[in-house]
């Protein structure tokens, strides 16, 4: 049985040196500006990839284990070409790929959009913890930035009668990132520099909001599995003109 270590080893080490090799093409090798797709496991992050970078339906998709790349991705009416990255959504490897990007000052820079894919009809209070989990991680880092980073919250499968609707979605996540930044604050006693930046950015004393963050964020229905991507191609499409 220990062959089967060895194999599994060996094939973690081939995926951490290419994304190695392509983390430095994309944060490094390049000056192109850059959108990012994540979110949660199974929300459809790929197949939208897949529809903005070749405008066909895969047939089907698995969990992505590295990050995927189009390094020449063109946006009608946008000048150059763009990088588009979707990442994988487990936590672990959301902090192995996307958290070690983001901590890189010239990669937050670059970034001209996020767009953070959501399963409207899986959106249970647990999801919404995961949800709000990972925006908050990502709001630490590009609330750094004078403007802040962009973002859309890419409602999908919306159209679904037991989905919950876009400004309920909003309402949920509000109210649990804001109970995850009390605790966050609380556990460490405003001593981390995240947290320290955070408090500094939307007040100790006032309640989270998305209206406060310095980046818009849009909360924009829709189903990338009956290719229904038309408003958040339009959403990209004014970020990539401006």
């Amino acid at each position: 049985m220990d062959y089967i270590y060895i194999i599994t080893a060996l094939l973690g080490l081939v995926i951490l040196l290419a994304w190695v090799f392509l983390s430095g093409r994309t944060s490094f090798g390049t000056d192109s500006p850059t959108f990012a797709i994540v979110g949660p496991v199974g929300s459809g992050k790929t197949v939208l990839f897949e529809l903005l970078t070749n405008h066909v339906l895969p047939v089907g998709t698995v969990m992505s284990q590295v990050p995927t790349i189009e390094l020449a991705y063109t946006v009608p009416s946008a000048p150059g070409t763009f990088t588009l990255i979707d990442y994988p959504g487990h936590p672990k490897l959301q902090q192995l790929y996307l958290h070690a990007n983001l901590r890189d000052p010239a990669f937050v820079r670059k970034l001209k959009g996020i767009l953070f894919v959501v399963d409207s009809a899986s959106f249970s209070k647990e999801y919404c913890e995961l949800a709000a989990r990972q925006m908050l991680d990502i709001f630490k880092a590009t609330e750094g930035r004078p403007d802040g980073v962009d973002m859309v919250v890419c409602c999908n499968r919306c159209d679904l009668f037991t989905s919950k609707k876009p400004t309920r979605i909003r309402t949920m996540l509000e109210e649990e990132i804001e109970t995850q930044r009390k605790l966050e604050a609380k556990s460490l006693g405003k001593v981390s520099d995240g947290v320290e930046e955070l408090d500094d950015l939307i007040g100790s004393q006032q309640r989270f909001s998305f209206a406060s963050l310095e980046g818009n964020v849009d909360f924009v229905e829709g189903n990338c599995y009956k290719n229904n991507v038309g408003k958040w191609e339009e959403w990209v499409q004014e970020r990539g003109v401006n």
